[in-house]
């Protein structure tokens, strides 16, 4: 009889106990994500102007809404090239043969090439019509991704999906380039994200800046669709945080 009371009272404590002990541990779960997302926003202002690379990207995005085109057209299933597989046939039609041309003289020495920077692959872009802004997306915010792209927070919120889809940009000192314009978003334009097949746009619903610190702005709710830009703020000094918030509407 005696066991059986320690035991109910151990259980009783427990119950009570349990709703302290979940918030205790979701509590400690959200410090330690906060504290990586202040040393990610951190990264932003580790990149110089002058490490940003401006990479054009038009091409990839468009071949990649023309494959969206035609598996929409196909039903959702990869058409096959008819031609694929044949071998050519000799030509009934005789060849004409060229006659051979004289040798040229050496052409003058040309000046060697610039390097070209090798483009990051990636299937995810975002597009913002109203600011003229085409970007790579990247997964991790390094400084190596932020030379080329936006970069995403890792908080396992995916383009369209429940809570709260975060990524940052450098604000180049250039006019036009990578998230400079940010600044002229406001309620009402859309952000697109386009992830192979599929796009995902949201619209702008506020913008607003804050401090470092203020690392709120990128909690998720599961209840809702929305995105998070976040920039530097004011250009090349960085003191704050430029924050544009947006909620899925399609």
């Amino acid at each position: 009889m005696k066991k059986l009371s320690t035991l109910l009272i151990i259980a009783g404590l427990l119950i009570i106990l349990y709703p302290s002990a979940v918030r205790a541990y979701d509590d400690y779960q959200m410090n330690k994500l906060l504290s990586s997302f202040e040393e990610d926003i951190a990264a932003l202002e580790e990149i110089d102007d002058t490490q940003v690379v401006d990479l054009d990207y038009a091409d990839d995005y468009e071949a990649m809404l023309e494959e969206q085109r035609a598996l929409a057209t196909n039903g959702g299933s990869e058409s096959s090239d008819p031609t694929e597989g044949q071998t050519d046939t000799p030509s009934d039609t005789p060849s004409t043969v060229e006659p051979a041309q004289a040798p040229s003289q050496p052409a003058a020495a040309q000046p060697a090439p610039k390097p070209a920077v090798k483009k990051p692959k990636t299937d995810t872009f975002i597009k913002i019509p109203a600011i003229d802004v085409l970007m790579p997306v990247l997964k991790g915010m390094t400084d190596e991704n932020l030379r080329y792209a936006a970069a995403t927070f890792d908080n396992g919120v995916v383009p369209g999906g429940a809570g709260n889809y975060s990524l940052a940009g450098h604000r180049s000192y250039t006019y036009g380039r990578m998230f400079n314009r940010l600044n002229e978003l406001a309620p009402g334009h859309l952000i697109e994200i386009t992830v192979k097949q599929e796009t995902f746009t949201y619209r702008v619903t506020e913008s607003f800046v804050v401090n470092p610190e203020d690392t709120w702005v990128l909690k998720s709710d599961r209840s809702k669709n929305e995105i998070t830009l976040v920039t530097c703020t004011p250009i090349r000094t960085a003191t704050q945080r430029l924050i544009i918030k947006g909620e899925l509407v399609q």
